[in-house]
């Protein structure tokens, strides 16, 4: 039976997909093996309307049960990126189709990777062949440190200027991003609330600091000069918002990764007299996930042993989401199909 898993109504539910025996041209037949619950699948789930459906993932990983592209065969491990553009508009032309207004994305409610076979393109797919297995759900999660970069690079990031940069939250993304930072030779700070990340963040040998701690420190006040935000108000919390401009210094940085629930309010007196620089994140093409390959390929396997604390069955997955829904003592939740 060919299935996929969608949630509704506060549950998934396990629906039979239809199959084509045959495959067009450059297609190729997947069964995913490896689902990482991403915050945006989180976000998703937190604002579905009760009578809308959902099919979450996106972080995934599988292996070619067959293939009608010269590019793939059988027995290869891939992944894809999130977005899917039209290949019609400037975005496509350009590369970016996360920038696409009219793409169809892996996550949303029409296809997640949450399913025993999905069919693609061979143009969006990445080959992970050459990698060991272990920790290679987290590839897309790296990616996204490595897109987060390249923001902060054209926002001025230099390792050779000494700015002092601030990350916040230390969820699977803030601990990529420290990772990056820490691998540029940066002059960062990690900052959690949650002790089960902050764990998990000493395990992996970054600078992190609870975020109570970050408040009561004089040299943290307005010092900041750039700042990513991973964290979002997910499950009631708060996440950095309100504390932008306890940290940031005169003409900050920020870049916003996490997702708000909740309407956030700019007092536009304020932020003008601190000259500050605001830009939202979205997606990443195709060619930052090959990137992210080049740079963490070495790495994945010890990075995956301290960060995913949790790895369920398909048949597990309400609980799975459960416990990421909680957003308290985990790590990256992974679902295995």
């Amino acid at each position: 039976m060919k299935y996929e898993l969608v949630y509704k109504n506060g549950k998934f539910d396990k629906i039979e997909i239809e199959s084509p025996d045959v495959l067009t041209e450059g297609a190729v037949r997947i069964r995913p093996t490896e689902v990482g619950i991403c915050g945006s699948d989180l976000y998703s789930i937190e604002i579905l309307p009760g009578t809308e459906s959902l099919r979450p993932g996106h972080e995934w990983i599988g292996v070619v049960e067959e293939s009608n592209s010269s590019s793939y065969q059988k027995g290869d491990i891939v992944t894809s990126p999130v977005s899917f553009g039209c290949q019609s508009c400037r975005s496509c032309h350009e590369g970016k189709p996360n920038n696409c207004l009219n793409n169809q994305s892996l996550g949303g409610k029409e296809i997640g990777a949450l399913r025993n076979e999905i069919i693609l393109q061979d143009q969006y797919l990445i080959n992970l062949s050459h990698l060991n297995q272990e920790g290679l759900v987290l590839i897309e999660v790296a990616a996204v440190a490595e897109q987060a970069f390249l923001h902060m690079a054209d926002l001025g990031l230099r390792a050779d200027k000494k700015d002092r940069v601030m990350i916040f939250g230390a969820g699977p993304v803030g601990l990529f991003c420290a990772l990056k930072a820490k691998k540029e030779g940066l002059n960062y700070t990690l900052v959690e609330l949650d002790k089960k990340r902050i764990e998990i963040a000493k395990e992996l040998g970054l600078n992190i600091i609870a975020t109570g701690a970050a408040l009561l420190k004089d040299d943290y006040h307005m010092s900041f000069d750039y700042i990513i935000d991973c964290s979002g108000d997910g499950n009631k919390k708060s996440g950095f918002w309100k504390y932008f401009l306890h940290f940031a210094s005169v003409s900050s940085k920020l870049l916003v990764v996490g997702k708000y629930i909740n309407e956030q309010k700019i007092n536009s007196v304020l932020f003008t007299n601190r000259d500050v620089t605001i830009k939202w994140m979205r997606g990443l093409p195709k060619s930052v996930i090959e990137k992210a390959v080049v740079n963490w390929k070495e790495d994945l396997p010890d990075i995956g042993k301290s960060m995913i604390t949790h790895e369920f069955s398909s048949v597990e997955v309400d609980k799975a989401f459960d416990i990421a829904l909680r957003r308290e003592n985990t790590g990256k939740v992974v679902v295995k199909i």
